[in-house]
């Protein structure tokens, strides 16, 4: 239910982010106006974190004792990876707002895309899970 309601919420500013910004973006990069490239810098860097996540969580979270705790540090793990992924959305759907340009854009669909795709599974518990134990090994 988290997962649908972070979705949720960067699919409806993007909404309110393409009703607000109904002129046409520009292309050109203002290298005046560093707000974009700062966007940009800020969504690659929470996208690359989000996608290092799990080597993150195994090399700094020890090992769970029993399931109960496996599963609450899964939800951890999950809660700060679309965290990240979802402040990687919005900041840069606040530069398109403030400058009227397409780049920004571009990294605000690419880290909603990410929140959208990395939802929690039983596939994705199970592999962090054998990892662990082959860590413990």
């Amino acid at each position: 239910m988290i997962h649908l309601a972070l979705v949720a919420g960067v699919f409806l500013f993007g909404i309110v982010l393409w009703l607000v910004a109904r002129k046409p973006l520009r292309v050109d990069l203002d290298l005046a106006n560093p707000v974009s490239l700062i966007a940009g810098v800020v969504a690659l860097v929470t996208f690359g974190v989000a996608q290092q996540m799990d080597r993150l969580f195994l090399h700094f979270v020890p090992p769970p004792v029993d399931m109960d705790t496996a599963l609450q540090k899964y939800q951890v793990f999950f809660l700060v990876r679309a965290a990240l992924l979802d402040g990687g959305a919005l900041f840069p759907a606040v530069a398109v707002l403030l400058t009227s340009q397409l780049l920004p854009a571009l990294f605000f669909l690419l880290c909603a895309v990410g929140l959208l795709v990395h939802r929690p599974s039983e596939r994705e518990f199970a592999s962090l899970m054998r990892r662990w134990l082959e860590r413990v090994k």
